[in-house]
This record gives structure tokens, sequence and C-alpha cells, in this order.
């Protein structure tokens, strides 16, 4: 959604109007859509499904930012749910 170049070839997209890949339209859609959610519901969470190195995905919108109140590490979440698929270690009986 950030980028216009996602999963297209080269050709298949055009750049933004200062040349880049960024799409201005839908970076300024979440800007606003978590101000206007912040303003209205006071200690809502709005968390960014994030794989790539946006900046600022976090960061208030005043400083630059998409303005949301966190981002979930996807890296983190794979290795989490590669990990739990492994049996459990069976609990070790001291001898008698």
């Amino acid at each position: 959604m950030l980028y216009l170049d996602y999963s297209r070839k080269p050709g298949d997209w055009l750049p933004n109007q200062f040349g880049g890949r960024e799409n201005l339209e839908a970076i300024s859609l979440l800007k606003e859509l978590n101000v206007q959610t912040h303003l209205q519901y006071p200690g809502i969470l709005t968390i960014a499904e994030e794989s790539t190195a946006w900046p600022g995905v976090s960061r208030p919108t005043y400083a630059g930012g998409l303005g949301f109140s966190l981002k979930w590490n996807m890296g983190w979440m794979n290795d989490t749910l590669r990990y739990m698929r492994h049996a459990p270690i069976p609990p070790q009986v001291p001898p008698r």
C-alpha cells in the first residue's frame, strides 16, 4: 500500500508526482486515519503490520510519521510461530 511498485514489474507502475515510488495518496490516508482515530477515541491503539523498513511508522504525524501507536514486528512473530511448532521437551524425572 505504501509503495507504487510493490509486487509490480518495471513498467507496470507510474512514479508519483515527485518521481518517487511512494504512494502519496495511501500515505495521506493512513496519516489522516490515525490523526482522526486518536482525536475521536483517546487512548485507542492503532497497530501497523509493517514488514518493510518504512521510516516513522509509529512516529506522530506532526513529526513526519504515519501516526500508528505501535508497529507489529513481523520478524519476531514469524520466529516465535516457527519456534512454537516444535514439540515440547518432556519433563525429566529424577532417578530414585
